[in-house]
């Protein structure tokens, strides 16, 4: 028999990491090869996991070993006061891969404010502001300004990708970082934005294969941190509108998709051939002639 581990992990610091990264306990049970029961043990103390176990654990919550061995769970903000609103997700019930993502993009956050001030760097500020009652040419236009992105220059780009290179380096000149988040079925979300400030986050999924989607993603999330910047939208924890409430002028934003021909919101599907120049409409990001 495999003995215990030397120094028992605190049992409430298990259960708090366990549900803090979305899993219920059958499937940490399976992933580790034990009974739902033993976890459970675990988590009240009745029993003590190897370190083999503890160690298993710790690589699934993507949670440092000593976390474990704590006197008590740490206090953290919900998940959901940083995130949008995300149609068909429960705030406190993401996907493990879905809370995974966006804490690393959280971090990864709080690594470069931490840097920026470190280095005695300025750091930037998103200055860009939308609201509901706007038209959709009238936001994509303050936002093209804000990136200082001629359609001239949009007419140059060699091909798709280098068009997603550019939104995505213009994106990140306005204050925004930028990052592509792995891991994430797209049927749960294809794009996140988290709104903290200052440097905003707009995360695009990284299953969107083609740089068309991943471009009108990313111009999709910017347009959701206007929103929240002009006081129209707030974290998931605290927003209670319904997905039909979520309109800029009369024009649909809970989905997010690129049309492929006028008054159509249909998102354009891998391999789909659309010109990155061609200008569509229905949403401000499809008015700044993505594709």
């Amino acid at each position: 028999m495999t003995a215990a581990a030397p120094v028992a992990p605190t049992p409430s610091v298990l259960g708090w990491a366990r549900a803090e990264s979305g899993y219920d306990p059958a499937r940490v049970a399976k992933r580790l090869g034990v009974k739902p029961e033993r976890v459970a043990e675990w988590e009240a103390g009745d029993r003590v996991p190897t370190m083999r176990q503890i160690e298993d654990l710790a690589k699934l919550y993507h949670r440092p070993l000593g976390l474990f061995f704590r006197p008590k769970p740490p206090v953290v903000a919900p998940l959901a006061a940083e995130y949008r609103r995300l149609p068909g997700v429960i705030p406190g019930h993401e996907s493990p891969e879905l809370r995974f993502a966006a804490r690393r993009m959280s971090n990864r956050r709080e690594m470069m404010v931490e840097l920026l001030e470190e280095l005695s760097e300025a750091v930037p500020v998103f200055g860009l502001a939308a609201h509901l009652n706007e038209k959709p040419e009238t936001v994509a236009e303050r936002l093209r300004a804000g990136m200082n992105l001629p359609v001239e220059s949009q007419l140059n780009w060699a091909n798709e990708w280098q068009a997603w290179a550019s939104w995505r380096a213009a994106v990140e000149s306005l204050g925004v970082l930028v990052f592509q988040f792995p891991g994430v079925p797209l049927e749960e979300a294809r794009g996140v934005s988290l709104l903290r400030w200052p440097l905003p986050v707009a995360g695009v999924n990284s299953k969107e294969s083609s740089p068309e989607a991943r471009s009108f993603t990313l111009m999709h999330e910017v347009i959701h941190l206007m929103l929240a910047a002009g006081h129209e939208e707030m974290p998931a924890a605290n927003e209670s509108r319904r997905g039909s409430d979520w309109r800029i002028g009369a024009h649909d934003l809970r989905y997010g998709p690129v049309p492929t021909r006028l008054g159509s919101d249909e998102r354009p599907q891998v391999g789909t051939e659309v010109s990155h120049h061609t200008t569509c409409h229905g949403d401000p990001a499809s008015s700044l002639g993505l594709f």
